[in-house]
């Protein structure tokens, strides 16, 4: 006969427990796992609506200094004095030489520039592509903005603001690094 009584449960019980602390486990690192994912993505949305509020205050910026300005924005060879954000010394220079007669009728006036929110710096890129049509319409095939046009008898000007969430030394290096562009014409 055999040593072992029929009614002999002794284990089972370790048995139960160790498939339910297996269950258990899995279920909280299931959870761990899916609170990890919302952490991070809760923290690329505040990256990219940093970016995209610097963005904005960028372009609010670039209007103001062509209401302000408006003869250097729309004249050859000028340069824009940059007087938002408590910023002093940045300029916007005319980055066309119309010294050639070549194109007197378009300038492009860019500037990049770190700007301290307080709680971190943001990288903002100010672009501005101005065309002088006032005698006849006029088209300009930029590099990397595309094809802009001018109505005869207007000066229009096209904005293009780039801000990223962190300063401009940090952008090429950080993984977090986000970019937002916005664009206008007026």
């Amino acid at each position: 006969m055999s040593n072992f009584p029929k009614n002999n449960k002794n284990g089972f019980a370790l048995l139960l427990a160790i498939m339910i602390s297996g269950v258990v486990l899995t279920v909280g690192m299931g959870l761990l796992s899916i609170t990890l994912k919302q952490l991070e993505l809760s923290g690329n949305a505040v990256h990219s609506e940093r970016a995209f509020q610097a963005a904005a205050a960028g372009m609010d910026c670039l209007r103001y200094l062509h209401n302000t300005q408006f003869d250097s924005f729309s004249e050859n060879d000028q340069t824009v004095s940059v007087d938002c954000f408590g910023l002093s010394g940045v300029t916007m220079p005319d980055l066309l030489d119309s010294s050639n007669g070549e194109h007197p009728y378009r300038q492009r006036f860019q500037t990049r520039f770190d700007w301290d929110t307080g709680d971190t710096e943001v990288c903002i890129q100010l672009d501005a592509y101005v065309l002088n049509a006032v005698t006849e319409d006029k088209l300009w095939t930029t590099t990397n903005r595309g094809t802009v046009s001018c109505d005869e008898g207007d000066i229009c000007t096209f904005a293009f603001v780039q801000a990223n969430n962190v300063a401009c030394a940090d952008v090429s290096n950080n993984t977090n690094a986000v970019i937002r562009e916005l664009s206008a014409e007026f």
